[in-house]
């Protein structure tokens, strides 16, 4: 509460340490949006003070400009009526470590509405946007002194209160004003049309906008937002697409396309994995098996460990990460895992999900099949999975918006030639303010089931310096290699691409074949799963 003994208290504290110091020097600031009475010396009027009794009053005088000092100046500023101003310039002249910024002269009344309705002052709103901004800098050497806030409010209060037929003129007095730095100017590094969400960026600052500084906004009128920063040396901290705007205690995403900012609403809520890899097709882990009769592999398990630390980082939970390696990998288990994705299944909430199957595969009766870790020859369409009649019947009564299968398995792609698909237009719109954003949108409303195949009808997956293709670069893509356009948001489209692109060089220039290949199952719907990177220090959201 602001009474006369609190205040006095403060003042005295300041002027204790700073007279311990050997170098430096405070500066003081005192705003008073309070009013003021006059009986010789001027008296301000605190919570706790009585219209007659002086001694219940804040002398100018006598309890403020006394302490100003070399050590420590004192800036009052005033936003009341009837103010300093025939007391000021004595002052001055008295003690020229003190200064005065008055909001008006002493026969005039101060305004109090800036014409938005918020009944604001039109002084203090002045006064807030010289410091928040670097317009005030007249001088361009990155600080606002006092006489330089004193031009700039002053125009604008009286152009303000002209409109409305009121006279209001702020005043100035001291010996040096123009050496009393008020603040560190604050630079305009970025400005957008604000298109929503500007209560968060004014509120809540300073911010941090992609991991980046400390920045503060200003909006206008006419919803252009500039991000201002006291560093001169800063640069605009926004990228095209997708930005992360931080403040202590929230998160916000926003969406940055032809110089206008717009909120960007995550897309999923509950994101799931089932991550199926095999390398043990000997069984060697528990000797009363017999081997499966496929050749053993070396790094499926070890790239699916890869890949799900790579989907923790673009936003799935750990523990929505179901991992399905070697004796794990039955046909019974991974089928009982995927119950769990459908109606009534403890996942049954998730939006998005993914499905990967890394090891052997084979084609029988002309169907491609994967082999589990639980195969026998003696039994093969009991003991292993019909890959066409996995993917329809999990397309088809898993729960999730949004489903990605990935295959690393050798004759995966035989089964593109009875899945269809691939006809969907990804066209969001062209008309919509937000083009880009609108053909995300349009990736994300719509029912999507996509897959994607390590190679291309009974094409065989290769293996590359210990690492399969295929998985290798699904997570180099995932990493943000596949973010082709750098806007944060990795889809499908762009995987595919860049998964397809980068393993037919890598494997011609080892003098084989291998084209990986994609459906979108658009009987189910025309959309398109996604992945979002965040843009500080390339993490997941």
């Amino acid at each position: 509460m602001a009474t006369r003994s609190r205040l006095l208290g403060l003042l005295h504290d300041i002027s204790t340490r700073a007279g311990r110091q050997t170098i430096g020097k405070d500066t003081v600031v005192l705003f008073f949006g309070m009013s003021a009475h006059r009986n010789g010396d001027i008296h301000l009027m605190l919570s706790d003070s009585r219209p007659n009794d002086l001694a219940t009053q804040v002398s100018v005088k006598d309890d403020i400009a006394v302490h100003a000092s070399a050590r420590h100046q004192v800036l009052l500023i005033t936003d009341a009526c009837g103010s300093v101003e025939s007391q000021g310039m004595s002052l001055n002249y008295e003690n020229p470590y003190f200064t005065a910024l008055i909001s008006a002269k002493v026969d005039e009344a101060v305004f109090d509405d800036t014409g938005t309705g918020s009944q604001n002052s039109a002084f203090a709103t002045a006064l807030a946007n010289a410091i928040a901004g670097s317009a005030a800098d007249v001088d361009s050497d990155g600080l606002l002194s006092v006489e330089e806030v004193h031009h700039y409010v002053y125009s604008r209060v009286v152009e303000q209160t002209a409109r409305h037929r009121v006279v209001q003129h702020p005043s100035l007095f001291g010996a040096f004003p123009h050496r009393f730095n008020l603040a560190v100017a604050q630079r305009g590094v970025a400005e957008f049309k604000l298109i929503d969400s500007g209560d968060f960026l004014i509120r809540n600052s300073p911010l941090v906008i992609n991991g980046l500084g400390e920045y503060r906004a200003s909006l206008s009128t006419n919803r252009q937002v500039t991000f201002l920063s006291d560093d001169a040396a800063s640069k605009n901290p926004f990228r095209h697409g997708l930005n992360i705007v931080s403040n202590y205690k929230n998160n916000l995403l926003f969406w940055l396309e032809q110089k206008k900012l717009k909120r960007f609403q995550q897309p999923y809520e509950k994101s799931v994995a089932v991550i199926i890899a095999i390398d043990d097709y000997e069984r060697s882990a528990d000797p009363q098996l017999e081997p499966t009769g496929f050749e053993p592999l070396k790094t499926m398990v070890a790239q699916a460990k890869r890949l799900e630390r790579v989907l923790v980082e673009l936003g799935f939970d750990e523990s929505n990460i179901i991992s399905l390696y070697n004796a794990d990998a039955t046909s019974s288990r991974i089928a009982a895992e995927l119950l769990e994705l459908r109606e009534g299944g403890r996942h049954e909430a998730a939006d998005r999900v993914v499905v990967y199957f890394g090891g052997h595969g084979r084609i029988k009766n002309d169907n491609a099949w994967l082999i589990t870790h639980d195969y026998d020859s003696r039994r093969p369409t009991s003991t292993a999975i019909e890959l066409e009649s996995f993917i329809e019947e999990n397309a088809r009564n898993i729960v999730a918006h949004h489903v990605l299968f990935a295959f690393d398995a050798c004759h995966a792609g035989n089964v593109q030639q009875y899945l269809g698909g691939n006809d969907a237009d990804s066209n969001g719109g062209q008309d919509e303010e937000f083009v880009r954003l609108a053909n995300i949108r349009a990736d994300v409303e719509p029912i999507a089931r996509n897959v994607l195949f390590a190679g291309s009808g009974e094409q065989k997956a290769a293996v590359g310096e210990g690492d399969t293709l295929f998985t290798s670069e699904l997570i180099a893509g995932l990493q943000g290699n596949a973010d082709w356009d750098h806007d944060s948001v990795i889809r499908f489209d762009e995987l595919a691409a860049y998964v397809r692109s980068n393993v037919i060089a890598r494997s011609r220039s080892r003098g084989f074949q291998q084209e990986p290949d994609y459906r979108l199952l658009t009987r189910y719907g025309k959309g398109r799963v996604l992945f979002i990177r965040s843009p500080t220090e390339g993490r997941g959201m």
